[in-house]
């Protein structure tokens, strides 16, 4: 679920109250048979009309993100910051400084350095906004500039804060094409995360962003950015979400949750089966029936949904549809209608009195790194389908093909041997493949 401009404030009943309960009565009614750990849901910032002190967020958490919780568990819930989340009064008593700080000429390295600082004007105005993400909503890798969470494996999102430099605001001044991010971070979260579906979400459009800012983004579209997740503008057209058939992008944007009663508010669903987005499901106030309704004005279409193309592998995918047939066949020996679960591996057993400094990984985290691993677990757990499984998916996300060893019937004198047939199976030339081995004893 993405939402986007909330801008809670005093939750008047004849007006924000009327929208905020329909709001929770219409997800409701859309979303009761899901189960909750299934849910996600994404806020793009402006959670609160004004972030000027604690009282605001707090009631926020009370009022709002408790009700969201009876659907949606609260690790489920991101947020990225909007210029209505900050703290105007730090502006306001330091403005001097503060503009100088705006139009400061910086480096990237100095721009990136300057906002990690705890002390800065950038670090304070945001301070009641912090600890709500990290007091309320516990985000464990929660940072003021941008950070990343994993959704399932194969989603990462990076939140990323495009009000750093924000007046919020203050004296009608126009943010436009001032806003700087903190890009380390983010280079870092692309580097690190081939194979998954990368969601980039921040507040503001490109649009609004400095050219320096414009030109780094639209490099990282090139280098892996899957989808754009964006709020801010209180206008929504069939532009606003699309895809992309030059760069393979989806850029979508939501409407404002709430401006006021007589507003065309809304939000929007993105369904997605594994991590392929398929549709965004559109809802929209209506001020006359007043409920939420399906998006016709933001989708263009009858049923409020903005389908996309699904993208699948060729059916002449012959080493696709081997490795799918020899992951089945390994589970299979545990049942006839067998169903995977996703495996997470640690450096620490079970039993381990401290895990300060446990390391978990993913089959993704696997198929990315170039170490070597020996993975010890219970009987039961499924080593042999596990590296099955390993082989199919380094297919599909890196093209790369594992030799498998099977070490209970296997020789030194067959290492060749045994090569050579794998080489002819798949019909490739090892020599111009890097093929991991899995050895399975």
């Amino acid at each position: 679920m993405h939402i986007s401009d909330i801008h809670f404030d005093k939750c008047e009943p004849e007006n924000q109250g009327l929208i905020i309960n329909a709001f929770f009565k219409d997800l409701n009614s859309l979303l009761v048979d899901k189960p909750k750990d299934d849910i996600y849901c994404i806020i793009s910032g402006d959670l609160v009309q004004a972030g000027n002190s604690s009282n605001i967020y707090d009631s926020f958490y009370n009022k709002f993100i408790k009700r969201l919780m009876k659907i949606i568990s609260v690790k489920n819930i991101i947020c990225t910051p909007g210029n209505h989340d900050l703290n105007r009064n730090i502006i306001e008593n330091n403005f001097e400084e503060y503009q100088k700080l705006v139009n400061k000429d910086y480096s990237e390295v100095e721009f990136n350095n300057l906002v990690k600082e705890d002390k800065s004007l950038i670090s304070q105005k945001f301070y009641y906004y912090r600890n709500f993400c990290e007091d309320r909503l516990s985000i464990p890798s929660f940072n003021i500039y941008g950070y990343s969470v994993n959704l399932i494996p194969e989603i990462s999102c990076f939140c990323l804060n495009s009000a750093l430099l924000s007046y919020g605001g203050l004296n009608k001044i126009n943010d436009e094409r001032i806003l700087k991010i903190e890009t380390s971070e983010l280079n870092k979260w692309l580097d690190e995360n081939d194979g998954r579906k990368k969601i980039l979400i921040l507040h503001h459009p490109f649009e609004h962003l400095s050219e320096y800012a414009q030109k780094e983004l639209n490099s990282m579209l090139r280098s892996g950015i899957d989808i754009i997740i964006s709020g801010h503008i209180h206008d929504q057209n069939l532009e606003n979400s699309y895809i992309s058939q030059e760069a393979k992008y989806i850029k979508c944007s939501s409407p404002q949750l709430f401006s006021d009663k007589t507003d065309l508010n809304g939000y929007s669903i993105l369904h997605f089966e594994d991590s392929n987005l398929l549709k965004i499901e559109y809802r929209q106030w209506s001020k006359r029936q007043r409920k939420f309704m399906s998006g016709q004005e933001f989708s263009g279409t009858e049923n409020g949904i903005f389908e996309f193309k699904k993208v699948g592998y060729s059916k002449d995918d012959f080493i696709l549809e081997k490795l799918k047939l020899e992951f089945l066949r390994a589970m299979k020996t545990y049942s006839v209608t067998p169903e995977w679960a996703d495996r997470i591996l640690t450096t620490c057993p079970p039993n381990a009195i401290s895990k300060d400094n446990e390391i978990k990984l993913d089959y993704l985290d696997v198929i990315n790194k170039k170490d070597n691993y020996q993975i010890i677990a219970a009987p039961q757990f499924g080593l042999t389908c596990y590296a099955r499984y390993l082989a199919l998916k380094a297919w599909e996300v890196k093209n790369e093909i594992w030799f498998y060893v099977d070490c209970s019937s296997w020789r030194l004198s067959k290492v060749e041997v045994d090569i050579e047939d794998f080489a002819k199976e798949y019909q490739i030339d090892i020599q111009d493949h890097y093929c991991p081995v899995k050895v399975d004893n």
